[in-house]
């Protein structure tokens, strides 16, 4: 019950600035008069959404522990396929842009959120709602483990108002466009991790509780490894296909240039990605919450900022699109010192 009350504590907190100061909002993350209107609509339709959304992945978590994985599959397939579907409708049917963009990824997490509810309570699980007192004790704990997760979401947020602002100070619109497109290519693969990560995590949190380090330290290097070669795989396609993959977005002229020729830079730190990814939930499953978010803040909000700024400053425009996988390999390398340090034994 406390992650539910958190949960919708959560969605109020990005509804109300999101609707009431999107325009805001999309100015501080790099939007120019050029775009300032299209993301501040983007941004006021999606938070009008997010206590949805923010329900619905609560759901979803109570569902996993509860033995219903293939039905969380399913629930996010259903989201998927509307979200699909609603924007062929509302872009290419209705002509709503951006405006129908977000609604179709609003209506997708409404969807979700419905199907979930209606499935909580016709499935006689574990989970019931029922009437509780709330805990500080548990409130701060429950904060405690989902701040290095809540970090890193952040980060992204940092980390695309960081480049939105250089590319539009170094190599304008076009950069920016193409940036867009070479992001979303870029959260295939964090999408990947995320799902390693979340399988990973109970597995280590387990073997943690049963004291039994051979096996934490099986699983660690096994959700390294897998990240290794998913990142490593999906930067070998996209360099193959880099032209192919813009052109699915629609890129052309100076944007599919720009946006082909630099996409393989991005997602050259993908693999960088993929293991901090592990190192971070290594340390909070294995109890390590302090050292976990230390690490979170250091790789989202501390480094990100400075190396995406400054490095192109001190050697040209030409280094931006590697910023991303220095500063990523630089984490590494800080993360295989905060593991070995902490190592459980």
């Amino acid at each position: 019950m406390h992650s539910l009350l958190l949960s919708v504590c959560a969605g109020i907190l990005i509804f109300v600035p999101g609707v009431f100061f999107a325009k805001q909002i999309a100015s501080f993350l790099g939007a120019n008069e050029i775009y300032l209107e299209m993301a501040a609509e983007y941004i006021y339709i999606w938070a009008a959404f997010a206590l949805f959304q923010s329900i619905s992945l609560t759901l979803q978590e109570f569902f996993r522990i509860d033995d219903s994985q293939m039905f969380v599959m399913i629930l996010n397939g259903i989201g998927t396929a509307v979200n699909i579907v609603l924007d062929m409708v509302f872009i290419f049917k209705f002509h709503k842009g951006v405006f129908g963009a977000a609604l179709a990824s609003g209506i997708s997490q409404l969807t979700m959120f419905t199907v979930g509810v209606v499935y909580f309570f016709i499935k006689k699980g574990r989970f019931r709602i029922q009437r509780f007192t709330v805990s500080k004790t548990m409130v701060t704990e429950i904060l405690l483990k989902g701040i290095p997760t809540a970090i890193s979401q952040f980060g992204t947020m940092v980390l695309v108002a960081a480049m939105n602002v250089v590319l539009l100070k170094y190599v304008g619109p076009v950069g920016v466009d193409s940036f867009a497109i070479i992001s979303y290519v870029a959260s295939f693969g964090v999408s990947c991790f995320i799902g390693t990560t979340m399988g990973v995590e109970p597995l280590l949190g387990k073997s943690y509780g049963e004291k039994n380090a051979d096996k934490i330290k099986w699983y660690f290097k096994a959700g390294i490894i897998f990240n290794i070669i998913c990142g490593a795989a999906m930067f070998l396609l996209f360099v193959i296909l880099r032209k192919q993959v813009c052109l699915l977005f629609g890129a052309s002229g100076e944007i599919l240039k720009y946006a082909s020729d630099n996409m393989w830079k991005i997602c050259l730190g993908i693999p960088f990605d993929g293991i901090t990814c592990m190192v971070s939930v290594y340390l909070y499953a294995t109890e390590k919450t302090k050292e976990a978010i230390g690490f979170n803040v250091l790789k989202n909000l501390v480094i990100s900022y400075p190396f995406i700024t400054f490095l192109p400053a001190l050697f040209g425009p030409e280094i931006i699109m590697f910023s991303f996988a220095i500063y990523q390999a630089v984490m590494v390398f800080i993360g295989i010192v905060i593991c070995k340090k902490h190592q459980y034994s």
